[in-house]
């Protein structure tokens, strides 16, 4: 990941920069302090993009929590199939950075505002959901004082329930909902989802280091029952040349291989 060569003096002295990701084909721009994306936005959308078939018609993906709208666009960036992308972010400093970044799409691509207005959402039914919701409790922890980082991280505007019905309002009977989520948070989502009649399908757990324990958990869910798949960790910091250090790798890189679309007994530590 890394700044685009564009980017002259007076751009890195401003308050955001212009970033390159994904082979150079993604530009996303964000806040040049405070908040800034990080590897989980990538895998999330590699993550769903690996678990969403083709359909004979486009593909309409809905972006929650979407922050710059770098899950959204690279989930759109990685498939040929996306006929339209609905992106939703409350924090008004940071819907000022998804909205530019939207302009990728050409006028497929559109942003609105709080993901737990029911107008909102009211017509935002979509083939896939995708969510890198905030991963701590208003009150837990330390609030950073930067409000774009607090916001992002923490669950200021409405806590994961909220996050988690608003979603489960737009899914259709085949809908494809994927998220990422703290492990020692996944109960509660479970416990949330189930009340919600919603179901897990698939997920993988991401460790940085394979003696550490993982932190953080991608789902695939879905609204028929199906018995959950479980994949092996993804290790982000492998010994030496580890496959699953490869593939983390290659989706930053743009390997296309490493996020088409695979059959469910799929284990990302084979590819």
């Amino acid at each position: 990941m890394r700044p685009s060569p564009e980017v002259n003096a007076a751009a890195r002295d401003s308050s955001w920069t212009d970033d390159l990701f994904l082979g150079d084909k993604l530009r996303i721009r964000q806040p040049a302090r405070g908040y800034r994306f990080g590897l989980d936005a990538l895998l999330l959308a590699a993550w769903a993009s690996r678990n969403t078939p083709a359909l004979d018609q486009g593909l309409r993906v809905l972006d929650l929590c979407a922050g710059t709208g770098v899950v959204g666009l690279a989930f759109a960036l990685m498939r040929d199939d996306v006929d339209s992308l609905h992106a939703v972010e409350a924090n008004p400093g940071m819907a000022k950075y998804l909205q530019h970044n939207l302009l990728q799409g050409g006028g497929r691509f559109s942003v609105c505002a709080d993901v737990r207005d029911a107008r909102v959402l009211a017509a935002a039914e979509a083939d896939v959901i995708v969510m890198n919701p905030p991963y701590f409790e208003s009150g837990s922890g330390r609030l950073s004082p930067d409000p774009y980082r607090a916001m992002a991280r923490h669950q200021v505007l409405g806590n994961i329930d909220e996050l988690l019905s608003a979603a489960v309002r737009c899914m259709h009977d085949t809908t494809v909902f994927c998220m990422a989520y703290p492990v020692d948070g996944i109960a509660r989502v479970e416990r949330v989802l189930a009340e919600l009649q919603v179901h897990i399908h698939q997920h993988m757990d991401v460790a940085s280091r394979p003696e550490r324990v993982p932190w953080m958990r991608l789902l695939a869910i879905g609204r028929c029952f199906k018995t959950c798949t479980v994949h092996s960790p993804l290790v982000i910091h492998g010994h030496g040349a580890s496959v699953s250090t490869l593939h983390v790798d290659a989706i930053v890189q743009g390997d296309p291989r490493m996020w088409a679309p695979q059959p469910a007994c799929y284990d990302p530590s084979e590819a």
